[in-house]
């Protein structure tokens, strides 16, 4: 190490502390440069103040007021510039504020008499305490809760509870019972067994007992046994079954199975002994069909009509004019319009081919 080393420290040391000094009293002489121009200017507004108020009350001395103003003399400029309420009497304060009443009113809102005072509007306040006798007209809204450790709350809930079970009657539980009835055919009621008395209703969550034998079932699932003693009736009388009879769109079945469509009433049952009868128990014609076609008519004058009839291989029909297309052998068409000389009807040669049969003579 060499002597300057500890030269050159000494020298930093001394310039660090230097600039600290310097830096402190620059900072200092700053701080009270400022607080002696603060000061003078306070002086100079202090100055000004009582130069305008000396030049205002002189000019108020020589002021003409007009008639009926306030005297000039009732302002007291020495009294912290305050002008008394006892001096003024009369009139309409417009624009009122004071430091606890702000009035924005464009009319009369509030009037105090000796017996009342009246607020012509509503009402809004943080909070409101009554002491005293109070008594409200017209609808009362709560918005939030009521204290209800308080004692108009208990009484209130208590005269309720009085009330309330001093009106419940047959009629109320009636309607209540209702309800619940009417929640249960739409949530259902789910239980494993069920029993009235000591008769079993309900065994397993889904079988009925036998103990039952009278019901009013509007909807079952899928039934793989229905014994029924006595009469059954499907949907409003759509099917009916009773005393040996079935009837369909019919409670008052004529046979063993009438079917009604209409006026029309399909019947099957037993002519006499050994004897069954299939037909329509009226003077109406019965068309007997396949395919949509009107094949067979009975009619109700004792006549059978047949489109097209076969016995065996041939076939039966007719037509007003000669065949022209390919039949089968043997298949008779009869003229449906003789005339004389004209043939009864045509026969097929196979093919084609026709010959008149029968000429009309």
């Amino acid at each position: 190490m060499t002597i300057e080393d500890p030269v050159k420290k000494l020298s930093d040391a001394v310039s660090q502390n230097i600039a600290n000094v310097l830096k402190d009293v620059r900072v200092k002489v700053e701080q009270m440069v400022a607080d002696a121009i603060k000061a003078e200017l306070a002086s100079f507004d202090d100055a000004v103040v009582r130069a305008l108020n000396d030049n205002f009350t002189k000019r108020l001395d020589t002021f003409n007021f007009p008639d009926e103003s306030i005297p000039i003399k009732a302002l007291r400029f020495d009294q912290a510039q305050t002008l008394s309420g006892d001096r003024v009497a009369g009139g309409i304060i417009r624009n009122f504020n004071s430091t606890g009443i702000q009035d924005s009113a464009t009319d009369c809102r509030i009037t105090i008499l000796d017996e009342s005072t009246v607020i012509e509007n509503q009402l809004l306040s943080n909070g409101l305490r009554v002491v005293g006798d109070t008594s409200l007209e017209g609808t009362i809204r709560i918005v939030g809760q009521l204290d209800k450790t308080t004692d108009f709350y208990q009484t209130l809930v208590a005269e309720t509870a009085q009330q309330v079970g001093s009106s419940l009657n047959d009629a109320l539980f009636a309607g209540f019972s209702d309800k619940v009835f009417d929640i249960i055919k739409t949530q259902g009621i789910s239980v494993d067994k069920l029993s009235v008395g000591d008769k079993l209703l309900i065994e397993g969550g889904k079988k009925l007992s036998a103990n039952i034998q009278d019901s009013n079932l509007r909807t079952v699932g899928n039934l793989k046994e229905l014994q029924v003693d006595g009469e059954l009736m499907v949907n409003n009388g759509s099917i009916y079954v009773g005393k040996k009879r079935v009837g369909i769109n019919t409670v008052e079945p004529g046979g063993a199975l009438s079917v009604w469509d209409g006026e029309i009433e399909f019947e099957v049952s037993k002519a006499s002994e050994n004897v069954g009868y299939i037909g329509l128990p009226r003077k109406q014609d019965l068309v007997i069909g396949v395919n949509s076609q009107k094949n067979i008519r009975v009619m109700s004058n004792g006549g059978t009509e047949i489109k097209k009839l076969h016995l065996g291989s041939m076939s039966f029909e007719s037509d007003s004019t000669p065949p022209n297309y390919a039949g089968t052998k043997g298949a008779v068409v009869f003229n449906s319009n003789p005339s004389e000389g004209g043939p009864m009807g045509w026969v097929c040669l196979g093919g084609a081919k026709w010959a008149n049969f029968g000429i009309i003579d």
